[in-house]
């Protein structure tokens, strides 16, 4: 017989960076002052609430028979990625940015909500469908 696993539960007043750090996000947008600190946090913390209820779960797990012990590094880098995406994404007020005839506009809207959606630290975590 299998005891079936337990997962975290999805806390979507968690005020904390989980899945990465405050200096990971610095140092990938080259940020080295404290002014953004603040704006960083809340990016992250719904970063990370967004990936719990996409995945219906939230590392490590617990319970009796937890599947995963701690954050996976998928989840890790995840969790980079969509902070850095919901804190550009206050840069396009109308969801483009860009202008240069060559390259033409960058659909970040769109850029973040593959990044939230679609990313894939993903794969194989998702314990539920819809919204926890």
């Amino acid at each position: 017989m299998t005891t079936d696993y337990t997962f975290g539960p999805v806390d979507p007043l968690a005020a904390a960076f989980r899945y990465t750090t405050l200096a990971d996000v610095k140092q990938r947008l080259g940020i080295d002052h404290l002014e953004y600190d603040d704006q960083l946090t809340t990016a992250n913390q719904a970063a990370e609430t967004a990936i719990d209820q996409t995945l219906g779960r939230s590392f490590p797990d617990t319970g009796d028979n937890p599947e995963v012990d701690g954050v996976p590094a998928a989840v890790q880098s995840w969790a980079l990625d969509a902070t850095i995406a919901l804190w550009k994404a206050a840069d396009a007020p109308f969801g483009q940015a860009g202008s240069d005839t060559w390259l033409g506009s960058i659909d970040i809207i769109g850029e973040t909500e593959r990044v939230m959606r679609r990313h894939p630290g993903a794969y194989g975590y998702k314990v539920s469908w819809g919204v926890a």
